[in-house]
């Protein structure tokens, strides 16, 4: 019963924490995009902020990897798991 709460909770820290990313992506992806509509330093300014942001980005979904990978072998049962009947 524990393990699983432990697993559930995990999981949903790695759903949190790549949702975070992906949704910055979008928003980083936009504000690359204007940048370059707008361009001279103005553009500039805004594809140096959009790197800056990313990096917090990557961050966060690099501990949320890490996160899923434990939940996914503390349960026991993976996506990339073999199975002998398969």
């Amino acid at each position: 019963m524990m393990k699983r709460r432990v697993v559930s909770l995990l999981k949903d820290v790695f759903g949190a924490c790549l949702m975070y990313a992906v949704l910055v992506g979008v928003l980083v992806a936009a504000v690359y995009i204007i940048g370059f509509i707008i361009g001279g330093a103005m553009g500039e300014k805004l594809a140096l902020f959009g790197a800056g942001v990313m990096k917090s980005a990557i961050t966060v979904s690099a501990i949320g990897a890490a996160v899923g990978m434990i939940a996914f072998y503390i349960e026991g049962e993976h996506e990339l798991a073999l199975d002998s009947e398969d």
